[in-house]
């Protein structure tokens, strides 16, 4: 059997249920050695095993065999396993015995070669094979193509024209001229390319000559065009392929040479700047003011606190004013800077 029938009410009968995992898995190996024996859930002579045997056997060992247990007991040296499917091996011999009698109907000996063949039986091996194309029918090679035939044909013998042509002193040159202008273009050239170059040639749109100059045009346009930009630049394929070699040399180099409009100051004043550097001013100014104001605290709130008229009064004095004045001055820069952000360039 190849597959384990188990029911439901099995697994959720109280024999299974009592028993531990160990003792489960070792019913199911068991179970599944006897349904590829189909014994009948009666393993013969398993008391002559050895540990070995049974775990290259039935994946079990022989201390978990020699286990008491629901799911399977010993009659005399035979092993008989619970809930084996004994009805589904009963329907599987069914089943094959009733194969073998249906392919012996079908499939009756042949007879040997003293026993004649009767009339009514065809001959199975003709003495001579058939003409395939009798003489009313027309020669099969005259027959026409069907429709997609002919087409792939077509399609292979035009490849091999344009290899035959790449291959010959055309082909060298419009070899170079694709690469001269993957090289400008920052684009690498393919076979697409160059077959499609010859296609235009071939077809009479262009000469080669036309077409190298057009092209020595073009890369000469490309090269001005910064690496950054290129990837805007049409691939080979697309110059030869979509009419790139038609397109003016002067739209090539415009692509890179677009810059952003900026409006020129007017004399005597100061380009603006970006807002990042003005932030940048403001937070240095910021920190500069608490710098001081900290310094002027701490003075402040020293330990000693002098006389008033000790010599220590006039530096203290000194001091508070030199900070005060310096804190009015980066706070007029301050109000500067803000101001100056509100027409600032955008980062």
């Amino acid at each position: 059997m190849l597959y384990i029938n188990i029911p439901i009410s099995v697994l959720s009968s109280s024999e299974y249920r009592r028993c531990k995992p160990l003792k489960r898995a070792t019913w199911l190996n068991l179970l599944g050695y006897c349904c590829i024996q189909e014994n009948g859930g009666r393993i013969v002579g398993a008391a002559d095993w050895d540990d070995r045997e049974w775990q290259q056997i039935a994946a079990v060992t022989l201390e978990e065999v020699r286990m008491e247990s629901t799911l399977w007991t010993w009659d005399g040296d035979d092993v008989v396993v619970w809930a084996y499917p004994a009805e589904q091996e009963l329907v599987m011999r069914a089943k094959r015995e009733g194969g073998v009698k249906g392919a012996a109907k079908r499939w009756a000996a042949k007879p040997d070669a003293e026993t004649p063949i009767p009339p009514s039986v065809p001959d199975l091996f003709p003495s001579s094979v058939p003409d395939l194309f009798p003489p009313s029918l027309p020669d099969p090679v005259a027959l026409p193509l069907p429709v997609a035939i002919g087409k792939e044909r077509e399609g292979k013998e035009r490849e091999v024209k344009e290899r035959e042509s790449l291959a010959h002193g055309d082909g060298e040159a419009i070899r170079r001229m694709v690469r001269s202008y993957g090289e400008a273009s920052g684009k690498a050239p393919s076979g697409e390319a160059e077959k499609a170059a010859m296609r235009l040639i071939q077809a009479g749109e262009v000469t080669l000559d036309d077409l190298v100059a057009k092209v020595d045009a073009i890369c000469t346009a490309c090269l001005e065009v910064p690496l950054l930009r290129k990837g805007f630049l049409p691939r080979p394929y697309d110059l030869f392929a979509e009419n790139g070699w038609l397109v003016s040399p002067e739209v090539y180099r415009a692509t890179g040479m677009r810059a952003p409009k900026t409006v020129d100051p007017s004399p005597g004043t100061a380009p603006k700047r970006q807002d990042w550097q003005i932030r940048k001013d403001i937070d240095a100014v910021t920190l500069e003011v608490t710098k001081i104001r900290s310094k002027d605290a701490n003075w402040r709130h020293y330990q000693h606190q002098p006389d008033p008229e000790s010599d220590f009064t006039e530096p203290r004095k000194a001091l508070k004013k030199a900070a005060a004045e310096e804190i009015a001055a980066l706070t007029k820069r301050l109000d500067a800077l803000n101001d100056e952000i509100k027409t600032a360039l955008p980062n």
